[in-house]
């Protein structure tokens, strides 16, 4: 918690090897059920392109989590490339092309997870300026009422044959739920923080998963922390409300403190006074009463500050 946390935890090359033989099962299961169910069975002529199983993209797409997990980052990218290729009129090749962007994220290929993520944008955009003109051309049109008799007898019909819907497939919401995020991880990477805030703020939104969206708080509120805004220290405290995890919280409880600038300072030093007395704390007593001093005005309360300082635990 010394510095910024991570938007993504993914395991190094040491903790790789734990994930090798759940990601070698899965990656097995998946291989069979392509190999049993895929339809047409061989791609060639005029079907190369066509399947009529609707879940094989999704095994596909564990196959190359799975090897993204595992580190195998050539292979993997290879599988999301060859998703977006195979099944391009479906919704998942944003999420393949997404993907991609993390690969090259891990291989610290900068440029080339910003290219992708820039054509994603504009897909974004695309779509959200299609539906907002949508939205305008759907005016309730009054109809003219005809003086002609109406027809008897059973109605006609119709012959027409419908289309099927052109253009690209729909972005959905749970896409946008992880676009967001990654947007947010590469501009960390890059500390382009402003950018970072905004991407976080987006995420925030949407984002359901109760814990993922606590964590985004945190590091939302660290960036602020960082640029002396004042809102870190209300996000530090909606991270508390949302019961994190214990060292999660304790961070932020005392982050909140050193964060302050004004409001309802003898309840925050209420908060930290109990946390003294909690026998979990005792390892954290020096960084307590750090936070007790940054609470008390430098000038008129000197020797409150040093009675804290010279308190057990913060000889170091």
């Amino acid at each position: 918690y010394d510095k910024i946390l991570p938007v993504y935890l993914y395991p190094n090359e040491a903790e790789s090897k734990g994930f090798k033989s759940p990601m070698d099962t899965a990656i097995k299961k998946c291989e069979l059920v392509i190999f049993k169910h895929q339809m047409p069975n061989k791609k060639v002529g005029q079907f190369k392109k066509v399947e009529w199983c609707k879940w094989i993209d999704d095994n596909w797409f564990v196959i190359a989590e799975s090897q993204f997990y595992k580190r195998e980052f050539d292979a993997s990218l290879k599988k999301f490339k060859f998703i977006e290729k195979q099944y391009s009129t479906e919704p998942i090749i944003y999420d393949a092309r997404l993907w991609q962007a993390k690969i090259h994220m891990e291989l610290n290929n900068l440029p080339a997870a910003k290219s992708v993520l820039d054509e994603l944008k504009e897909d974004i955009e695309e779509q959200e300026e299609a539906a907002n003109n949508k939205e305008k051309k759907k005016k309730p049109v009054k109809k003219k009422k005809s003086n002609a008799p109406k027809r008897k007898g059973p109605k006609r019909k119709s012959t027409k044959v419908k289309e099927e819907p052109k253009g690209p497939p729909e972005i959905s919401e749970d896409f946008l739920r992880d676009y967001y995020p990654t947007m947010a991880d590469y501009y960390l990477r890059k500390k382009e923080y402003g950018e970072a805030i905004i991407a976080l703020e987006k995420a925030i939104d949407i984002v359901k998963d109760r814990q993922f969206k606590t964590r985004l708080i945190f590091i939302l509120a660290q960036l602020n922390h960082q640029q002396n805004n004042p809102q870190a220290s209300e996000q530090y405290a909606e991270v508390v409300k949302r019961n994190p995890k214990y060292d999660m919280a304790f961070i932020a409880k005392i982050n909140k403190a050193l964060a302050f600038s004004g409001g309802d300072k003898k309840g925050i030093k209420s908060e930290l006074k109990k946390m003294l007395k909690d026998e979990k704390n005792v390892e954290y007593l020096d960084q307590i009463y750090y936070a007790l001093v940054a609470l008390e005005p430098s000038q008129n309360n000197t020797q409150q500050r040093l009675a804290y300082l010279e308190q057990p635990g913060t000889a170091n």
